[in-house]
């Protein structure tokens, strides 16, 4: 814990030896004397801080529900006067927090996140099976009623290494395990953590054990989603294909299952198979996120595009060879494969 000099008016406060973040955040929150507080963490920063203050715009979801995409409304007011007019039952805001930020400041990833919350509520940890201090919910009886907020966001960036990263998770990954707790998110993020050290067959491992914990086709897009990369990663192209074709049929309007098919397509050499699903992946709703599943931007936005250019020269039809290298260019025009 680093002790930072703060500026005057800004008391560092004593929690009094209490362990659990959850339990002291609490106890930060009943000292607050506003109707709402905005929480982050040490590694997390509101950009443009005045601008994104002065301007706002709402979506609120009917009661207890937390809407899967945000829909961008003309309703434009200041933060606090977009606070101030929500009703009493309301007691979280949810908006965007962008994960991963690549160097020329394209965001990577992408997820919900509740982090404006009425102070006199008492919160927990977000319950997969394991203590998460990234996400609250309310504790009962309180039922979380939820504003989805538009045009506001915060960015992480963090101050350990990936390497450190990787390290902390597993370890609380590990000692959930070890206590018992096992469902689907906890074998979802296990897997995750797995990819980012590049142990392909680790996190495939979790990702078969995650399938018959699911609990909706959400979770089993998700699940079947991610297994088809990390099997196209393993040289396992046919398998790749079955995945993407489960993880399509859970939800055939997503970009993202329609790039995992052009994927699959081309490294088995069905190339007229690949040029079809591109013509199918323009006329696909544009890709979304939400709190269950985060989404990579390079898995929609370039690699489809590489791949079908790729096939296109394959067939022979060079001009649509050149639209989607030129798709692929204007998403990331240093790439090399682009």
């Amino acid at each position: 814990l680093h002790v930072h000099d703060l500026p005057a008016g800004f008391p560092l406060l004593d929690s009094g030896g209490i362990r659990d973040f959850a339990a002291a955040r609490n106890f930060s929150f009943s000292l607050c004397t506003g109707a709402w507080v905005l929480w982050l963490d040490a590694d997390d920063i509101v950009p443009g801080v005045e601008a994104q203050l002065a301007t706002a715009s709402r979506d609120r979801s009917p009661p207890s529900a937390v809407p899967t995409s945000p829909h961008p409304t003309a309703d434009s007011v200041t933060l606090t006067d977009f606070l101030r007019s929500l009703p009493k039952q309301f007691n979280a805001v949810v908006f965007d927090y962008h994960y991963l930020i690549d160097g020329r400041g394209s965001v990577l990833t992408n997820s919900a996140r509740t982090r404006i919350v009425r102070p006199k509520e008492r919160w927990a940890w977000t319950t997969w099976g394991l203590q998460c201090h990234e996400d609250l919910v309310p504790l009962p009886p309180t039922v979380p009623t939820i504003a989805r907020l538009t045009n506001f966001y915060i960015e992480h960036r963090p101050t350990q290494t990936i390497e450190e990263r990787l390290a902390r998770n597993e370890a609380i990954l590990r000692d959930a395990l070890l206590m018992g707790a096992d469902n689907w998110r906890l074998r979802y993020y296990r897997a995750g953590a797995a990819e980012q050290r590049r142990d392909l067959p680790a996190a495939l491992c979790e990702y078969e054990a995650a399938i018959p914990l699911v609990q909706g086709d959400e979770e089993r897009y998700v699940t079947f989603h991610c297994m088809a990369r990390v099997l196209r990663a393993l040289g396992r192209p046919n398998e790749a294909l079955s995945a993407a074709l489960f993880a399509y049929h859970m939800s055939p309007d997503r970009q993202e299952a329609i790039a995992d098919l052009i994927h699959a397509c081309v490294e088995i050499g069905n190339v007229h198979k690949a040029a079809w699903w591109y013509e199918r992946l323009k006329d696909a709703p544009p890709r979304r996120s939400d709190a269950v599943s985060e989404w990579n931007a390079y898995e929609t936005d370039l690699w489809p595009h590489v791949a079908a250019a790729r096939a296109y020269i394959a067939i022979g039809d060079f001009e649509k060879a050149s639209v989607a290298a030129r798709r692929a260019v204007d998403f990331a025009p240093y790439d090399v494969q682009a």
